[in-house]
Order: structure tokens, then C-alpha cells, then sequence
């Protein structure tokens, strides 16, 4: 086995319609760290992930080595998750750069109904809900794909899929769908979960509009219990299987509200990113997650783009107590060209599974492509495993692999997440802690020792169930704390996409590496 140490954390956010005076953060400049907070409350953040070190969030770095990393249950309740690439989140933050509380957000989690047909190449419907996949167009984020998915040919129909996503306006339709920044395959399906905006509230006969979908809540439990249904809220319905889904009819057995005491206070400084719809020159204002944009006298970044619908941008503003609107400061448009913040992919920390004849990594559980000859390589080091870099890479159509552009090894600064692979042993679920045996690249046998504690997210494991696979490898990631390592991640070998490059698992050929072509 080998021994890989990844890197520091990264921040995401959340997505559908209305949500953003539920994730609306903290304002920050363009690219880097979390900038300090100059309203009252907890700040947030809306967006995309678009990498790891601290968690990356469409360009913007927010530690979170330390924060809980939760999404909705259909009881109710939160689990414990690890973040992903494309996913939408909404991160409460200190307002220095340090996260409290990462959410992650589906917009979709359903059986695929209506597969790509010629006159519709790139859209799925999922839960009555139209997914648009993008695998060209980079002046907005590309669709990525996991679950075992590498491209839209893998989905099958009835497959389980869970959709990250923006909410973008069809003006033909009426009707919102999902611009897809991922698309991962489910094992199977707990729940069915549907984000949007109320419309058409009904409430003799306890029906709704949630897109394309029309929602009967009559044995539906509301949370808040406080709270009751109107139209223009944003709202997660939960049915409990697919069988609850009939034609465009969905019987929800949970309506999660997101009310006012969610969101932040008047004149907070905020941040959100997403996709714009209801742009009007004449009123200068548009739609992003949901919430109304004022521009005034802002001139959107960098010069020479302009504001479009279907155009993705990143706002920082404040929240306007009178009107309720975001009052733009910076508006940041992604364009075609990469080479801005809120295109690309940033990666920190130690290389694993390198191989330099295929010229491949895995940093972070991504797999990274590095045989471009434009690379721009600024190490003085070997590339080798356990070296510490930055990449900073851009998503390839049909492959989860990333194409980096450039690497550098200055180290990260802040908490450093640390992964290691092995076999437990002496474990004990009342202290939380067992015995990691890992060998080395250089075939160096060790141990460390582990805690897992309530942050702690599980995969292919519980924590139950521990004491029963000491047979079994396990990617450990986390961060050390007095000689101990203290567990974000534990998870079977094989449980996330780039395990299958890591230890028993590595491809020798890498032929699935590079867009299916063997180096």
C-alpha cells in the first residue's frame, strides 16, 4: 500500500431558484480567500465547487477542514457527506475565510425518465424535471460526471441520478430547468428530492408548482411545523420512492420551507453565483439562485463582457433592506477563455498514484491529466508521490480526469488534510479511534493512529460496522491534531471515482485516464 497525504479543504454552495436569500455570503474579491464580513450575522456563500485545498467555491477559497459537512435527509435529518466537484452548496463562514457549516444541495435525486433524443442531444428529465448537460460551452460551467459516469452516453434510463445544478428560465416552456454543473449515478434510491420555487399554490386541494412538476403535499410534514406554504418560496420536496411520482405528479411526504429567520440580514454583504435569467436593460436587473440583481452603476468584470441571460456570473453586493435586492458591487461574468477564476479547477495538495509515463496524478481523489505539452510546470521538485502541489486544471468532456495548466509546490497555508491508505485494526467505537497500518511508496510499513469524531462522513463504511471489515483497505483523510489523526473522511477503497487509481485498484494502463486514450 501506499501512504498519500492530501491537501488543506475547500467550500461549495447550493442552488435552484429562490435560494438565495437562503446562501447568500459573504462578499469576496475576485478569486483567493474569503474576504472578513461587513454585515451582521453569519456570512454565506452561494456556488459551485470548482476545487480542494480549503474547499473552492466558483473561485473562491473558505477553509473548511473543521466545518460540518451536511445534506437533508427525507426524515428530516442531516448526514454527515464529503463534497464533490460541480456541487452546488450554501457555506456559513466566519467572514475570515473559515467555514462553520458546509450544505450540500441537489437540485434533482430521481430515476431518469426521457433519455437524449435527436432533437433533444443534451437534456435528461429526472423527476419531471428538464436537466440541461453542458459538455462544450466553458463560458459556463462544464457538466461534470461521477457515480461511474465519465460521460451522458453512460446515464440509462430508470437509472438513480442525484443533479447539481442552476435554475435557467425557458422562456418557450415557461418553465425552469436545470443547467447541470454534475451528474452523479446512485446505487439506489432512498428518496426523491425536488428544489424549486412555489407556484400556483393550491391550498383547498394542497397542490403546487414546483416546476415542471405539481407537488400534493395533503399527508406532506411541513419544517418548520411553525411555518405554512405560499407562493414564491423556495422549497425541497422529498417523496419517499419512485413509486410517488406519477406522470408530472409528485405525492411529497416532506416540504422543507426555507423561511426568513434562514436568511441574512439587511444590508449583509453577500456573494452568489449562478446562472442569469430576467436580465432587463431598462430596469437594470436580473435573476441569479432566484434573487433580484440591482447593477446600477456597476460595470461588469472583466472588461469587455457583458451581462446576458445564460450567462454565469459571480455577484458581491449587499442585501438591500427596503427592496429586498442584492445591490451589486462586482459582477464577475465566466467567459469562453479558462484562464479566469471562475473557470478553472484548483487542487491543493500531495500528489498520489503519480505515474509519469502515463503523466497522470490523483490529487485530492481527482484524477488529474498532466501531458499537456502547454503545461507550466514551476516545481523545482520531481514530481513524485507526497509532494505537495497547486494545480490549477480545467474540466475535459468525457472523462472525470481534469486537464491541469499549471503546478506549483508552494506549500498551503492554514489546516493541511492529510489521506492515508490501509488496513484498521483495534478498533473501538466507544473512544472513536482504531489503528491504521499503511506502507509507503518507498514500501515503508507504519501506523497512525485515527478518531473518527461527528464530522466524520462515512463511505462504504459506518461507524457500526468498522469492527467488521479489518480485511478490507481504507482511504482515511483528515487532518493531525497531537500525533492524531483526526478523520473528515473514512471510506472502503473504491467508494469514490479516483480510487480506482489508487493502491490494489491502479490501472497500469490508464487507459480510462485520459479520455480513453492509452499514453
Amino acid at each position: 500500500m501506499k501512504i498519500y497525504r492530501l491537501s488543506k479543504t475547500v467550500i461549495g454552495l447550493s442552488l435552484t431558484c429562490a435560494l438565495l436569500m437562503t446562501m447568500l455570503l459573504q462578499g469576496c474579491g475576485g478569486g483567493g480567500v474569503a474576504g472578513s464580513a461587513s454585515g451582521v450575522g453569519t456570512p454565506l456563500t452561494s456556488g459551485t465547487v470548482t476545487g480542494f485545498g480549503s474547499v473552492v467555491v466558483d473561485g473562491v477559497e473558505i477553509e473548511d477542514a473543521k466545518a460540518l459537512v451536511q445534506a437533508d435527509q427525507l426524515d428530516g435529518s442531516s448526514s454527515n457527506t464529503t463534497l464533490q466537484l460541480g456541487q452546488r452548496v450554501r457555506v456559513a463562514h466566519d467572514g475570515k475565510g473559515t467555514a462553520s457549516k458546509v450544505t450540500v444541495d441537489a437540485a434533482v435525486i430521481g430515476v431518469v425518465s426521457v433519455l437524449p433524443t435527436l432533437a433533444s442531444p443534451t437534456t435528461l428529465t429526472v423527476a419531471a424535471q428538464i436537466v440541461r448537460i453542458n459538455t462544450t460551452d466553458t463560458s459556463l460551467p462544464i457538466t461534470y460526471f461521477g457515480g461511474g459516469y465519465s460521460l451522458l452516453s453512460d446515464v440509462a434510463l430508470s437509472d438513480v441520478v442525484e443533479i447539481h445544478g442552476s435554475p435557467v428560465y425557458n422562456s418557450t416552456t415557461a418553465k425552469y430547468e436545470v443547467q447541470a454543473t454534475r451528474i452523479q449515478k446512485q446505487t439506489g434510491i432512498a428518496s426523491i428530492r425536488v428544489m424549486g420555487v412555489v407556484a400556483s399554490l393550491d391550498a383547498t386541494a394542497k397542490t403546487f408548482a414546483l416546476n415542471g412538476l405539481t407537488v400534493n403535499y395533503t399527508s406532506a410534514t411541513l419544517q418548520p411545523s411553525t411555518s405554512s406554504l405560499a407562493n414564491g418560496q423556495t422549497v425541497v420536496a422529498f417523496a419517499n420512492t419512485s413509486a410517488a411520482l406519477s406522470g408530472t405528479t409528485l405525492t411529497a411526504s416532506r416540504v422543507r420551507i426555507y423561511t426568513g429567520s434562514e436568511t441574512l440580514p439587511s444590508n449583509s454583504v453577500v456573494q452568489v453565483s449562478g446562472v442569469v435569467n430576467s436580465y432587463s436593460v431598462l430596469a437594470g436587473t436580473f435573476s441569479v439562485q432566484g434573487q433580484t440583481v440591482k447593477i446600477g452603476s456597476v460595470t461588469p468584470v472583466p472588461a469587455g463582457s457583458s451581462i446576458a441571460n445564460n450567462a454565469y456570473v459571480r455577484v458581491e453586493g449587499s442585501l438591500n433592506a427596503t427592496t429586498g435586492n442584492i445591490d451589486a458591487t462586482t459582477v464577475r461574468v465566466r467567459e469562453s477563455s479558462t484562464n479566469s477564476d471562475l473557470a478553472k479547477i484548483r487542487l491543493i495538495g500531495p500528489i498520489g498514484s503519480y505515474d509519469g509515463t502515463s503523466a497522470t496524478m490523483v490529487v485530492r481523489t481527482v484524477p488529474v491529466d498532466i501531458g499537456s505539452s502547454a503545461l507550466v510546470n514551476t516545481c523545482t521538485s520531481t514530481l513524485a508521490d507526497g509532494l505537495v502541489v497547486t494545480v490549477e486544471a480545467v474540466q475535459q468532456a468525457g472523462t472525470d480526469v481534469v486537464l491541469a495548466k499549471s503546478i506549483s509546490c508552494a506549500l498551503p497555508v492554514g489546516i493541511v488534510i492529510e489521506s492515508f491508505l490501509g488496513q484498521p485494526s483495534t478498533i473501538n467505537t466507544a473512544t472513536k479511534t482504531f489503528t491504521l497500518t499503511v506502507t509507503s511508496s518507498a514500501n515503508v510499513v507504519s501506523t497512525k493512529s485515527v478518531q473518527w469524531t461527528d464530522l466524520t462522513a462515512f463511505q462504504g463504511v459506518s461507524a457500526g460496522t468498522l469492527a467488521s471489515i479489518t480485511t478490507a483497505t481504507l482511504m482515511v483523510e483528515g487532518y493531525t491534531s497531537s500525533g492524531v489523526l483526526v478523520a473528515r473522511g473514512i471510506r472502503v477503497l473504491g467508494a469514490a471515482d479516483g480510487d480506482r487509481f489508487l493502491g490494489a485498484n491502479k490501472n497500469t494502463s490508464r487507459t480510462d485516464y485520459r479520455s480513453g486514450h492509452a499514453r
